[in-house]
């Protein structure tokens, strides 16, 4: 960013949730989550703004509507202790099954 220059070019904001399919239907879900004050800048740029709400700890209450797919399981973990999945179950429990899988990989 160090050669940002200012030009008259547009552009239009993408639908909310508009991530690539690579040509297959995908599944998606409403999520619900709690996420700290130090993680909810990174969930901002995936979720509509409307769909946040801070509770009085500070932490924020958030319902999307996201992929169902190995990538949302990844994009949870990469948020580390900073979020917490509160529905739906299963994806509550994927997201600590692969947790532990990763505890587990650097115990041995």
């Amino acid at each position: 960013m160090s050669v940002v220059q200012i030009t008259t070019e547009t552009f239009s904001q993408r639908p909310e949730n508009d991530f690539p399919q690579a040509g297959q239907e995908q599944s998606w879900i409403d999520i619900q989550l709690n996420v700290s004050s130090r993680g909810i800048s990174r969930l901002y740029d995936e979720v509509d703004t409307t769909a946040v709400s801070q509770n009085q700890d500070g932490s924020f209450s958030v319902a999307a509507y996201l992929p169902e797919s190995k990538w949302l399981i990844s994009y949870l973990l990469s948020f580390g202790p900073e979020v917490k999945v509160l529905s739906p179950d299963y994806i509550r429990d994927m997201v600590c099954e692969q947790a532990q899988k990763i505890v587990c990989h650097y115990k041995e």
